[in-house]
């Protein structure tokens, strides 16, 4: 008697076999500077596609002209975070530092496409043991996807996103940088 499991629509995709030869990857370990033992794992990741640039330049023009700093979107097992172009790029650089301070192992793995340019970033949070989470960070439309374990993730959100936000609030100059960010796409 065989049991019939239901299976995400996230893992109904065609499956591809890994192979290491499509792909360039390079490892590199850079050490914090927090007082806790934390690493950062960094791997690239080629695609085999080339990004479309004028796209990409309309979605950050669209992202520099968004009424909300963040919006917060939940979807099944994910929370979405839509962000402002200027707001995107600071909470990239403030959540990878807030979590190394926690002294968390974060494994970073930059998707580039054909011509060398960082498409999305995935960072992997474990503490000690487990897999705690992934944020996804997508740089054409300045969005990020939290998932991974409930349990974890509901921790992240009341406890350490609130500490990046706050850190987030303390920059009232999000409209100049979205300024500049507008004027670089339109000189595009």
């Amino acid at each position: 008697m065989e049991i019939a499991r239901r299976r995400s629509d996230r893992v109904k995709t065609k499956r591809s076999a890994y192979t290491p030869a499509k792909t360039a990857r390079k490892a590199v370990t850079v050490a914090s500077t927090s007082d806790r033992s934390s690493k950062v794992n960094t791997t690239d990741h080629s695609a085999e596609y080339a990004l479309n640039k004028n796209k990409a330049i309309r979605q950050k023009l669209d992202a520099s002209n968004r009424t909300f700093a963040v919006v917060p979107e939940f979807s099944p097992g994910n929370l979405v975070l839509t962000f402002t172009a200027g707001a995107y790029e600071e909470f990239k650089i403030v959540s990878l530092s807030v979590l190394q301070g926690q002294g968390l192992s974060i494994r970073r793995t930059n998707t580039t496409d054909i011509n060398k340019a960082v498409v999305s970033e995935s960072v992997v949070v474990n503490d000690a043991q487990n897999k705690l989470y992934v944020l996804n960070f997508y740089n054409t439309s300045s969005k990020v996807v939290l998932n991974g374990n409930q349990l974890h993730m509901s921790v992240f959100i009341s406890s350490t996103l609130p500490d990046i936000l706050n850190v987030l609030d303390h920059n009232k100059d999000f409209i100049t940088i979205n300024s500049k960010i507008r004027h670089c796409c339109t000189a595009y």
